[in-house]
């Protein structure tokens, strides 16, 4: 732990995560089990603070324990809470964060910006996501939030003076070399990514709402049109520098449906269902939380959620790096906006069960 070792080090990552975990190492051992250890303890909270922040905004427990039950099963989020990887602290303190904009808490929002930054620059995004959230809300003649605002502005500049020592956004070193190699492109392909995460990842949910959702013939087309079109153009493909180095899949689902069936048409064909359902998914979304409007205050949350999950797949499409484990980043949003259209569904459920008890009596 010193200056040399903070300025320069081979990774692309803001420093916070690789301090925790080597203050552990040297104070309990470098023996990989006990380093384990902080794995454990951050999942602990991870998933106490989640599990909460579920209980605060749905109603039915059925539907919270479901969600959180899907959350904790997760391959990625077994991965980081049990293995030493780097993203099991990002995904606590963005849960943290999550927490602070549903309660509007200046001070944890101050906290957690900062703390997200300097674990993961590109954690900026939800800090920026919840500015424009609270612009939005002033435009609604909702007031304007100065403590919210003022306190995402500073957290998100407490990282300045890193930048400045850096003379640039990322650590000098062999990494940082590498990636000045890769150009500054529009990858397409990684939109079907992390559009079908939105289905797969949140199964069986994420079927059920598609299911017994109400969405017209015409809507239909326009999405399998769209999806077709595009799938055709830009079907899911490692990135560049991924395939340099010995990566031929975009994460654990699609290395799967390619162990199973080959890098054929089959192949392609689930990989493009899963993207058609998950436009379907996130169809819903901006239907339910943008297009329509609603004055219930409990809804005001799942904008914000919506605001993010569209700035992060739109900041992905210029990330060098294709990988289904990013999706994590918005995973805890995309469950609780799943968990509101489930909502909405059980009266309708319930008028279905209804009139099917009278058909049997």
């Amino acid at each position: 732990m010193t200056w040399g070792t903070i300025l320069s080090y081979d990774e692309l990552i803001t420093p916070l995560t690789f301090i925790i975990y080597g203050w552990f190492a040297k104070t309990f051992g470098t023996d990989l089990h006990t380093v384990r250890i902080v794995s454990l303890i951050i999942g602990f909270f991870t998933h106490t603070f989640f599990f909460v922040l579920l209980k605060n905004i749905l109603r039915q427990p059925f539907i919270y324990w479901g969600l959180f039950i899907i959350w904790l099963l997760n391959p990625y989020i077994l991965g980081f809470n049990g293995l030493v990887f780097t993203d099991g602290l990002s995904n606590l303190l963005i849960v943290g964060f999550l927490f602070a904009v549903y309660k509007n808490h200046y001070m944890l929002a101050f906290l957690a910006a900062s703390l997200l930054i300097y674990t993961r620059q590109y954690n900026i995004l939800i800090v920026g996501a919840a500015g424009i959230y609270y612009l939005l809300l002033a435009s609604k003649d909702k007031g304007l939030n100065l403590k919210m605002l003022l306190s995402l502005a500073l957290g998100s500049a407490t990282i300045i003076p890193l930048f400045i020592m850096w003379r640039g956004f990322s650590p000098v070193g062999a990494m940082s070399e590498k990636l000045t190699a890769v150009p500054f492109i529009f990858y397409a392909e990684s939109l079907p990514v992390y559009i079908y995460c939105i289905f797969i990842y949140v199964l069986p949910i994420s079927g059920f709402i598609i299911w017994h959702s109400k969405i017209s013939k015409k809507e239909w087309y326009f999405i399998i049109i769209f999806t077709l079109f595009y799938y055709n153009l830009f079907p899911v493909a490692p990135s560049f520098i991924a395939v340099q180095d010995g990566f031929h899949t975009v994460g654990l689902f699609d290395k799967l449906v390619t162990l199973i069936f080959g890098n054929n048409i089959v192949k392609h064909l689930l990989l493009y269902f899963s993207f058609l359902f998950g436009s379907v998914l996130f169809y819903l979304f901006v239907k339910e939380f943008f297009l329509r409007r609603y004055n219930l205050k409990s809804l005001d949350f799942q904008r914000f959620s919506l605001i993010y999950l569209i700035i992060f797949l739109a900041a992905m499409m210029v990330n060098f790096q294709i990988w289904e484990k990013y999706f994590t980043q918005v995973l805890p949003v995309v469950l609780i906006m799943s968990g509101k259209l489930l909502e909405q569904k059980l009266p309708q459920l319930s008028d279905n069960f209804k009139r099917l008890r009278r058909f049997k009596a």
